[in-house]
């Protein structure tokens, strides 16, 4: 007697209800469905029970829209034309940037000769400066030992024997004779009318000694009266240091302001002592590092070493010059007028 087998009843499989039929290649080619959220366990099911069944053969819709897409894509000839396009347009945009580059270069090579020749150009301005200063120390040097006296009339003829009596009147004494005075002029200029004031008094006195006892007398009073006369006494500068003096007024009276004591130095400087530490002028590039360590606001200042009134321009035709004299006679005359004079006198020997 065998064993009995176990029969599975055959049950039927489920049918899904009809619909659209689909590609395998839609859901790459079409959009998703946005239904397909909703669905998601569903689409799994579905998905595990499609891969179990048989492949479907595409339908001739499908097919057919993937021929369209395919007439879409760009071939061969197209990629090529694009990338030739594209080179193009690079090799024309690297074109100009090379262009640009060159400019840059050339533009930097000027400017860096211009940086070049503008420190050339400092170099030689503070030589100049320099060579400036040092030329005005010379000349000053030389007038040393002068005194300008301010103040006396045009109507004094002898001036040397007014100086002689003024330089007494300070010293308080019969120190100063006309032999210590080795020469004395008025500046030279024109003479004007007498509403104008008179023309400065300059005399060289050769004992300096002399000289510094008179200025040092004459440094307690700024006018001085005698005979009618209001005199000031200066050293004789050179126009380079009165126009660099007279161009730091601004600056001296700031000083003045805030009593701070200054000093004049030789070359000219302007010279200021504040805790231990000198601070000096010595051109106008040195007037805002000085303004700016005294804690003094900014200042206008005209720079002397551009603006020169005191240096004459030059004559367009050059300097006059004197007539040529007249060709002198030869020397070959003489003798004539010698026999003639001669003879003159040997007629006049035998007349008598």
């Amino acid at each position: 007697m065998g064993k009995g087998k176990k029969t599975t009843p055959n049950t039927p499989a489920s049918k899904t209800p009809a619909g659209p039929s689909c590609g395998t290649l839609d859901a790459f080619l079409l959009p998703p469905d946005p239904t397909d959220g909703d669905q998601a366990c569903s689409k799994m099911a579905a998905a595990a029970v499609a891969s179990s069944s048989p492949p479907v053969a595409p339908d001739e819709g499908t097919l057919q829209r993937l021929e369209a897409l395919l007439h879409t894509l760009p071939t061969r000839e197209d990629i090529h034309r694009l990338i030739a396009t594209v080179q193009d347009t690079f090799k024309a945009d690297l074109a100009e940037v090379r262009g640009e580059i060159s400019d840059l270069e050339t533009r930097l090579t000027v400017m860096e000769a211009r940086t070049d020749t503008c420190t050339h150009v400092d170099n030689t301005e503070h030589s100049i400066s320099t060579m400036r200063r040092r030329i005005d120390d010379l000349e000053n040097r030389s007038r040393r030992h002068n005194i300008r006296v301010r103040g006396i009339r045009e109507s004094v003829i002898n001036v040397k024997a007014r100086l002689v009596s003024i330089f007494n009147m300070l010293l308080g004494e019969e120190a100063v004779s006309t032999a210590d005075i080795d020469r004395a002029h008025r500046a030279l200029r024109a003479p004007q009318n007498p509403p104008a004031p008179p023309r400065d008094v300059i005399c060289h006195l050769p004992n300096y000694q002399l000289k510094a006892a008179i200025m040092d007398k004459a440094r307690t009073r700024r006018v001085w009266h005698f005979k009618d006369d209001e005199l000031e006494l200066y050293h004789d500068l050179s126009p380079y240091t009165l126009l660099a003096r007279r161009s730091l007024r601004p600056v001296t009276a700031l000083l003045r302001e805030a009593n701070m004591p200054y000093r004049w130095g030789h070359p000219f400087s302007l010279q200021v002592r504040i805790d231990n530490r000198l601070h000096s002028i010595f051109s106008p590039s040195d007037v805002p590092r000085f303004l700016e360590a005294l804690r003094f606001p900014p200042t206008e200042v005209q720079n002397w070493e551009v603006d020169q009134p005191y240096m004459s321009p030059p004559l367009e035709g050059g300097r006059p010059q004197r007539p040529p004299r007249a060709a002198r006679k030869s020397r070959d005359v003489l003798p004539d007028r010698c026999s003639s004079r001669t003879a003159s006198a040997a007629g006049s020997d035998g007349a008598d």
